[in-house]
């Protein structure tokens, strides 16, 4: 039992510094994006700057690397945890849940609307996935 709680709070910490990391990352990503540097690509003669576009497309070449890198036909989220939860042989991709945590961590960064939470619960049933297969093991 208390090889249990220890492994439950061990992914516990683990998922809830990921979530501060990706949030904080994000929000450092965000203002970043809207630095001085926005002034130096103004279209002439108006307000309009071409760096969101810029930003839009050095996140959508990521992403595509992200998803050949990991293997990935579609992007998974909450309601593949969810589902996984509800079978009994808790099918859930981890190179799928990490892949797309990072792809949204990308997209956000690069100013797609993105919910910012749903990846981080996906990602923290991956690292529940790893736990419960430690703990299957020692028992």
């Amino acid at each position: 039992m208390l090889v249990i709680l220890a492994i439950g709070g061990g992914i516990g910490l683990l998922v809830s510094l990921v979530a501060s990391f990706f949030v904080r990352g994000v929000q450092w990503l965000v203002q970043s994006r809207s630095g001085t540097i926005d002034s130096l690509l103004l279209l002439p003669g108006t307000k309009l700057s071409l760096m969101p576009m810029l930003w839009l497309i050095v996140a959508a070449l990521l992403l595509v690397i992200v998803r050949r890198f990991f293997r990935i036909d579609r992007w998974h989220g909450p309601a593949d945890s969810i589902y996984a939860a509800h079978r009994t042989d808790n099918e859930l991709d981890l190179r799928a849940g990490i892949g797309s945590t990072l792809a949204a961590f990308i997209s956000l960064g690069g100013g797609a609307p993105v919910g910012q939470y749903g990846p981080l619960v996906h990602f923290g049933a991956a690292i529940g996935k790893i736990g419960r297969a430690s703990c299957r093991e020692r028992v």
